[in-house]
């Protein structure tokens, strides 16, 4: 681990964190949260050690189980000893996380990693994690039903919310250049996921068929989404990390195109909000997504 932050530079990311969160509150209607105002400088950071079965493709968060660590190479350990019983693994970092105790108890914790990101990266994350809080406080549970919903939408905002954070405090930024990255990476996330998921459907392929194809499809999408350790900590190709990188990444495009429409952040919460609340599943909130970003 790198040298600890001293003392100024934590209490300075901490007024900047505080900022952002105001910021967030009075102009996208975010609840006041925990989230980051403790710090810990005992835990290096939120690793989620994944894993689930290596004879089918995860089809919800239930088909994978978790455990937490603050220590990437206890995470490590623990992913390996996974591995060792015959199951997919991997390390899932992450910036900040929300279940049901942490939010109630203390929130997410602040890390010596966080001191060290620039305002825009905090701003990213501080909305990202909010945004699931606010999910919770109107209780929308057409949002926190179907991970794949709750999860792409809160990237895209935490994202979107940034750059409007930004332009606002007249910081440079290219909100293109900010997001095409992230809009690629959703497209081949989800592209990756569906060529999976049509092979292990398929009735026609025998095991080793579907195995070899298998390999085929991690082997072409490692360099372009596995590589990446800013969310695959070991840079594992597997069900586990496809099937998390996927439910991060399914909606992304869609909620984009939904906020691209707004001209207003906040009114935009308000109508996910009633939305939420008036559809009748998380299936037909999509379809009222849906529905309002083609008329738009």
């Amino acid at each position: 681990m790198a040298n600890a932050p001293d003392k100024k530079a934590v209490l300075r990311c901490s007024v900047r964190i505080s900022q952002i969160k105001k910021f967030g509150q009075q102009q996208f209607g975010l609840p006041k949260t925990k989230n980051f105002s403790r710090y810990c400088p005992e835990k290096s950071g939120c690793f989620f050690v994944q894993w689930c079965s290596k004879e089918k493709i995860p089809q919800k968060d239930k088909d994978l189980e978790e455990e937490l660590f603050f220590d990437g190479k206890e995470a490590s350990c623990f992913c390996r000893k996974k591995e060792q019983e015959g199951l997919d693994a991997f390390v899932f970092k992450v910036p900040g996380f929300i279940d049901e105790n942490s939010e109630k108890k203390f929130g997410s914790p602040l890390t010596p990693e966080h001191i060290t990101w620039n305002q825009r990266s905090l701003a990213v994350m501080i909305f990202h994690e909010d945004f699931h809080v606010w999910v919770r406080k109107f209780k929308l549970k057409n949002i926190s039903l179907d991970d794949k919903i709750e999860e792409s939408l809160a990237s895209i905002f935490g994202y979107v919310a940034a750059i409007f954070w930004a332009k606002e405090k007249h910081k440079k930024i290219n909100a293109r250049r900010f997001l095409r990255g992230t809009i690629k990476d959703a497209d081949l996330a989800c592209a990756a996921y569906e060529a999976m998921e049509n092979v292990y459907q398929n009735n026609n392929l025998n095991s080793a068929e579907k195995d070899a194809l298998k390999r085929k499809i991690f082997n072409k999408y490692q360099k372009s989404i596995f590589n990446d350790s800013s969310w695959c900590f070991d840079r594992k190709a597997n069900f586990a990390s496809l099937y998390v990188i996927y439910k991060y990444s399914k909606y992304i495009n869609l909620f984009y195109k939904f906020f691209k429409t707004r001209n207003n952040l906040k009114t935009a919460m308000q109508q996910i909000e009633i939305i939420a609340k008036k559809s009748k599943s998380p299936d037909d909130f999509i379809e009222c997504i849906k529905d309002l970003t083609t008329k738009k």
